[in-house]
């Protein structure tokens, strides 16, 4: 079978997260996290999401379950991201998330 690109698929649009369902993600994050941690979106494009972390949490045991606690409320949205990337900077963390694959959440259904 021959793999077509996504971008013939899918309109750049459709990839993209839609900015409204990100903004109340991310304000749902900060009235259950807020002060310990605070999510702000750096990056919403196409097949990924950057996401910068900040708050009193760099100092706690734990720290990294902010991280996948907002990759479930995406999730929760409707929206299948995965940790890919996490980096410490000062104070503050910025996580990479990217899209999962057709392919992998066909399984997860499975």
């Amino acid at each position: 079978m021959k793999r077509v690109p996504l971008e013939k698929v899918c309109t750049l649009k459709e990839m993209k997260m839609d900015d409204k369902k990100l903004r109340n993600i991310t304000k749902e994050f900060k009235k259950w996290r807020y002060p310990e941690c605070r999510a702000r979106t750096i990056k919403n494009e196409e097949e990924k999401l950057i996401v910068q972390f900040d708050g009193t949490f760099s100092y706690s045991c734990c720290f990294d379950e902010h991280f996948e606690d907002f990759r479930i409320m995406l999730e929760e949205k409707g929206e299948e991201f995965k940790i890919t990337e996490v980096k410490h900077i000062g104070r503050k963390f910025v996580v990479r998330y990217e899209r999962k694959e057709t392919n992998e959440n066909e399984r997860r259904r499975e």
